[in-house]
């Protein structure tokens, strides 16, 4: 059933529905309806914007509520590893096991700016073990990998990497921590 059934009613001798002005008419009213419910619609949500703003200004703390209130929170500051160097030199292991993952990874850093990560992949896929060649940048903490472009991209699919030096013996990789050798 059209809408133009819902108003029926004689127009020239003839129902709405049935006459081309009709239909033009009815369109015509249709449009100006749905305009002033968007309007309303409109009004509405703006206007209940406003007096929750209005609520929440109106809220106020005295100093003493303040005080009474809040809770001693104390500064953690973590130990920023001062890295000076801008080659690193050494083997790091790498553990990683997860629910669906497990692999361990060794990083051969040499201080002429390559490396070498050899990976063994117990878990899913062992055969996604193996062994790639790049080179690294150091700026401040961070080390930039970069991995050759023929490498096996199954195997190693990211063409680069960042590991954050955290200490003289500790590099992360993501949430990984690792390990000197």
């Amino acid at each position: 059933m059209e809408l133009y059934a819902l108003f029926n009613f004689p127009y020239n001798g003839k129902t709405l529905e049935t006459t081309t002005k009709g239909k033009k008419l009815m369109n015509k009213v249709l449009i100006g309806i749905g305009i002033i419910l968007s309007a309303y619609l409109i009004y509405n949500a703006v206007s209940s914007e406003d007096e929750s703003a209005a609520i929440t200004s109106e809220k106020v703390l005295d100093k003493q509520d303040i005080i009474e209130n809040t809770a001693v929170v104390e500064e953690v500051v973590e130990d920023v590893y001062d890295n000076q160097s801008a080659t690193i030199d050494g083997s790091y292991i790498l553990n990683i096991t997860t629910d669906t993952t497990e692999t361990s990874q060794v990083f051969d850093f040499s201080s002429n700016g390559t490396f070498a990560l050899n990976r063994k992949m117990i878990s899913p896929n062992p055969e996604l073990a193996g062994s790639v060649k790049g080179t690294y940048t150091i700026t401040g903490n961070t080390i930039n990998l970069v991995f050759p472009s023929d490498r096996n991209k199954e195997t190693f699919p990211v063409d680069t990497g960042t590991m954050t030096i955290k200490s003289d013996t500790e590099l992360q990789y993501g949430s990984y921590i690792a390990i000197l050798d």
